[in-house]
């Protein structure tokens, strides 16, 4: 169902699901809403209400944001691991490549002939590597605090999340591109995650337990532009 809510476009879904949730997605700040399916009409209306200011804030960063540039993987462009611009540094071979991150630049070790798309495959393979590294430093660190057994965990291209979790059956699932950004937001969503096989809800249970083990969390979640529930 779409409409206009005080001039901003939504989509609105019912699902079979406790809470309503509100997404604000790139580029423009489309505005996905996920409701129950036995919340009334006035009940979703009086929640979008409440969340109006928190809904334009985040259309305002994404809309005054610089564009994106494409990246071909040339010699001199940037690319980020871990919240940092790296330089890219190619070294022409004909045999084996491999992308290597040394300090703040990408070496990439490529024939010169592969297409910008090979290029961007191998940073994803880097990408991979470099986040399931964290992930499993920082599992083992925080499953003891949480006191939940150690899930199991992929890592996958996420389009509108940055992770997710199946309670049922211990397996939680991240963002490649969470390796783009600082450390930190990796460690929220890690506990995030975590904090749901406590709690499978974004209710005040689960938000107690968030204020518990990670008290600086909203402003985390404000950083990365993550749901609102």
């Amino acid at each position: 169902m779409n409409f206009d809510f005080d001039d901003i476009p939504l989509e609105i879904t019912r699902k079979k699901i406790k809470n309503i949730y509100i997404r604000v997605l790139p580029p423009e700040g489309q505005v996905h809403v996920s409701a129950p399916l036995r919340m009334s009409d006035l009940a979703v209306r009086k929640f979008i209400l409440s969340k109006l200011d928190w809904i334009r804030s985040h259309q305002n960063q994404m809309r005054t944001r610089p564009p994106r540039v494409v990246c071909t993987f040339s010699e001199g462009e940037e690319r980020a691991v871990w919240g940092r611009l790296r330089r890219i540094r190619l070294f022409p071979v004909g045999g084996r490549r491999r992308i290597v991150l040394c300090g703040e630049y990408l070496d990439l070790h490529i024939p010169m002939s592969d297409s910008a798309a090979e290029r961007e495959q191998l940073f994803e393979a880097l990408l991979h590597r470099e986040l399931e590294r964290e992930i499993q430093r920082l599992l083992p660190l925080w499953c003891p605090v949480i006191g939940v057994p150690t899930p199991t965990f992929a890592i996958r291209h996420m389009r509108t999340r940055w992770g997710s979790c199946s309670p049922a059956v211990r397996r939680v699932r991240f963002s490649l591109q969470l390796a783009e950004k600082p450390v930190r937001f990796l460690e929220y969503v890690v506990v995030h995650e975590l904090v749901h096989l406590l709690e499978r809800s974004h209710n005040s249970r689960f938000r107690a337990y968030m204020d518990s083990f990670l008290p600086h969390w909203r402003a985390v979640q404000c950083e990365l532009g993550t749901e609102s529930a």
